[in-house]
């Protein structure tokens, strides 16, 4: 190389050799595209060059991360992140089944660098207290993103107040911003802890533009109503592959995951256990429930369609689809 440039981060998305930053040995190079990874520089560069710059900017940009929570109780506990974020949605969820309990996980006062997460059970056909639960998440700016392969990444959030199993329910109506060709893997999950009701969301009609999402409470509060919340959601094109160095694995199993456990195989052979997100992605039986996983390896999972018991002790459930993540491991993610 005849010349050493510095790399400086513009606010139009262009990275010059102008200012400040990260030294990179190259011939010519006048700029980085960062919405062209492949084809990263607009100057001549070899292709040595071209890859190690993908991984410079991979490691300035990291707008998400992933990671697992092996105590999870029904208190609170502050979880710090690895990057700060402006606008970061949360999904954490499901829990393991230590106990077999109904319960799901609440969040709140999510940050630019933290979130508080705790179990929240049933307010009826429970005994107070939970055991400690295992859960993983996946955090990721908002915006719509590509990664290195292609994939697209929508991250957005709204807001839900309504019932989607009331006498008066309400979905609410989300249209992703992306151009997908197929239905995406979407994820949602309430992101604050406005209302003190146990709650989690509900999807059905997931296509390739959008789908609808609604707020679940427990069976025997059904007409209660439920204050405003705010709900975040994510959507990635379904698949497999790479992510900053991780295998990860994006999709939606077809109407087959009920009361009894379910065997979900990955596509991919994982080299540790992976951390796995997941969301009931249909509205086949309106009874109020969620998932639960066990026996997670680096080749497959357990998972249940888990109902409460706060109206009866009645908990068989229908075939639903579920929309899933795995990564390999604990890490930082970047998209561009």
């Amino acid at each position: 190389p005849s010349s050493i440039g510095l790399l400086s981060i513009q606010t139009d998305g262009v990275a010059d050799l102008d200012n400040l930053g990260v030294f990179i040995s190259v011939d010519e190079f006048n700029s980085v595209d960062l919405s062209n990874p492949e084809d990263i520089a607009t100057g001549t560069m070899a292709s040595a060059i071209n890859a190690e710059a993908n991984l410079l900017i991979a490691d300035i940009f990291c707008n998400g991360e992933t990671a697992h929570i092996n105590n999870v109780t029904t208190n609170w506990q502050t979880i710090s992140l690895n990057n700060s974020y402006e606008n970061p949605v949360v999904i954490a969820q499901p829990l393991s089944n230590n106990g077999a309990e109904p319960a799901t996980v609440r969040l709140r006062n999510i940050d630019y660098d933290s979130f508080q997460i705790k179990l929240q059970e049933p307010s009826l056909g429970v005994t107070p207290g939970h055991v400690q639960e295992t859960v993983h998440y996946f955090v990721f700016e908002e915006g719509t993103w590509e990664l290195d392969n292609g994939a697209l990444l929508e991250v957005g959030t709204l807001n839900a107040n309504s019932l989607v199993n009331a006498d008066n329910s309400k979905w609410f109506s989300v249209d992703l911003d992306h151009s997908y060709t197929s239905t995406p893997t979407i994820l949602t999950q309430v992101q604050t802890f406005n209302g003190s009701d146990y709650v989690n969301t509900r999807m059905r009609n997931l296509s390739k533009d959008g789908f609808n999402v609604g707020l679940e409470e427990e069976e025997a509060k059904y007409n209660s109503g439920h204050v405003t919340e705010t709900v975040g959601y994510v959507a990635l094109t379904q698949g497999s592959g790479q992510w900053n160095g991780l295998d990860y694995v994006s999709g939606i199993t077809g109407n087959v995951v009920n009361d009894s456990w379910h065997d979900l195989n990955w596509d991919t052979t994982f080299s540790e256990e992976p951390n796995f997100v997941a969301s009931l992605a249909s509205y086949n039986g309106s009874d109020s429930a969620n998932l639960r996983y066990q026996n997670l390896t680096t080749t497959d999972v357990d998972i249940k369609v888990a109902e409460e018991t706060s109206s009866n002790l009645e908990t068989t459930h229908v075939n639903e689809q579920v929309a899933y993540l795995a990564f390999g491991g604990d890490g930082d993610l970047s998209a561009f």
